[in-house]
Parts: C-alpha cells; structure tokens; sequence
C-alpha cells in the first residue's frame, strides 16, 4: 500500500496570515515546522492545545492564555509569553549523537500481533484528532536490534487523517510510555480508499529496539478533505485482537495529572472489581502492531 510520508507541501488550503495566527519555523532552514504542538497556559495550567497545520500555521483566535509552549520530534520544546508571540516563531532542531548503527545481511524477524486473529466489534476503536494509542512489544532477543518496519492493519478510513507515529522507552518507574526515542518527526497521511496492510518502513532512520521492549504509538493530527480543509468527521480504525494483557495503552493530547497515559484492559479489570461483575469478554483488546526487526 502506497503510504504518504509528509515532508513538504502537500493537499493543505493555504490559510493567509492575520495578527491572531502563528507561523511555526525551522530555525537554521526557515522552513515550516509541520504539526507543531501547541499547548496553551493560563496562570501556569493548561487550557488546551492544538496542532499547527502541515505548513506550521496556526490560528489562536478565541483562545484565553497568557503563555504557549511550542513542540515537535526533532526540535527543542520553547515557551512564549503572550506579549512576545509575533507572527513568525522560531524552533531549534535538536542536535543528538546517534550511534553507529550496523546493517548486516541477516533476515528480517517480524515480532508483535501483526498476526493475531482480529476480533470483530460492532463499533471500532479509531485514531481521530489528539487521540494518541499505544501498545507495547516486548524484544524477545533481550539486546538491542535495528527495526526495520512498522506495520498495522486499516479497517476503515474516513477523509483524509493525518497520525504521527512515536516509538517510546519504557517508563524507568511505571509500565507506560516514556521516552520518545525517535529524532525525526515522521507523519504520514492515509487516501479514503485505503484498506489492509500499512507497513511503514524505518530501517533509515537507525532506530534501534530496547532490550526491555518498547511502545509503538500513532497520534491522530487530523483529517482534511479533498480540498485541504479541516474534516472534523475524520479519522481511521484499524485491526485489534482479543487479550487480557497490560499491553494497550491510550491518552488525550494536551493534558497532564491523571488524563495521561491510560491502560485500558488494566481500567476494565479495575471497573469489574469496583462493579462486582465482569464486563464483556470483546472489552478486552489491543491493536494488532508490528515491527520487523533485523535478526541479531
């Protein structure tokens, strides 16, 4: 399946610049900074956030705050007071020192549930805008390997979506995400008409997977139309798979304290013991992901 990696101008409207809209830019090349997240603060809480469009524009028009907090793979995360926000922001790509990674001609091993017996539901869990879902893979090599593809199996497509992918660390203290280990923003787009297997491939990137596993995540970024338009109707459902384990993960973008990383089959354990009753069996999935990684 063809599969859009977004790098440069695409399908987006062009919005015109106004005094209540940002232009989010790379520093050193002066290039958009494509869907840049942007939390908005009053009185040091979070009031919301959003994200900038594919040419690093956002309009903060209606929106009460006194600070933004600007971040995105790849570069430094910055704050603005209010006062200082001027209709061109700058952020600094990270520097980091990647190990040398070395590729052999050993067989790729593909590892995860990409080929688990899907379950079938009646309503479909989907990726829409500021949904983040994550699972975690555990490396049954127990040393660092080169992953070489990540793959999922769509459902349904509904407009245009957009979803960042993030491959994080474990958590040093608890059993969610912690680290994005990624220094590239990788965002990709899926066509309305796209059905099955969606592989995308990472080996150029030098990623390599943590000998004590590691959680996969897509981040819906939004849906647009045929014309470039927001489509808040969006979005995208992929296979899952029956399970009882601590593996499925999700969370809302833009919010900290208990709205963060949810576990959900630990949730429904925790909701039958609190209800006295079990809950149906079909509650209990997780999405079929998987990595192809480069045999040790």
């Amino acid at each position: 399946m063809k599969i859009k990696h977004l790098l440069g101008g695409a399908f987006f409207a062009t919005m015109s610049l106004n005094s209540q809209t940002i232009e989010i830019l790379n520093y050193s090349s002066n290039e958009p900074v494509h869907f840049a997240s942007v939390i908005f603060y009053k009185e040091n809480k979070t009031v919301t956030g959003d994200y900038a469009n594919e040419n690093g524009i956002l309009n903060f028009q209606y929106r009460d705050f006194d600070c933004i907090e600007i971040s995105c793979i790849g570069f430094e995360t910055k704050k603005f007071d209010k006062k200082n926000i001027t209709e061109k922001l700058y952020l600094k790509e990270t520097v980091i020192q990647l190990p040398e990674i070395i590729v052999n001609g050993k067989a790729s091993v593909e590892i995860g549930y990409i080929n688990k017996k899907k379950v079938k539901l009646k309503r479909n869990l989907s990726i829409g805008k500021f949904i983040q879902i994550a699972e975690f893979i555990e490396n049954p090599f127990k040393v660092p390997v080169l992953i070489k593809s990540f793959s999922f199996k769509l459902i349904e497509v509904r407009g245009r979506p957009i979803y960042r992918l993030h491959l994080y660390r474990k958590h040093e203290t608890e059993n969610i995400p912690g680290e994005d280990i990624l220094t590239k923003d990788l965002v990709y787009s899926l066509d309305e008409e796209a059905k099955g297997l969606v592989e995308l491939d990472l080996a150029e990137y030098g990623v390599e997977l943590p000998p004590d596993g590691i959680y996969i995540a897509l981040e819906g970024l939004g849906s647009y139309d045929k014309n470039g338009n927001p489509d808040e109707n969006g979005g995208f459902d992929f296979e899952m798979f029956l399970t009882d384990e601590y593996i499925h993960l999700y969370k809302y973008e833009f919010f900290d304290g208990p709205e963060g990383w949810i576990n959900r089959n630990e949730q429904l354990k925790k909701d039958e013991e609190f209800m006295g009753r079990k809950i149906w069996k079909k509650s209990f999935i997780a999405p079929c992901f998987g990595l192809k990684v480069q045999q040790p």
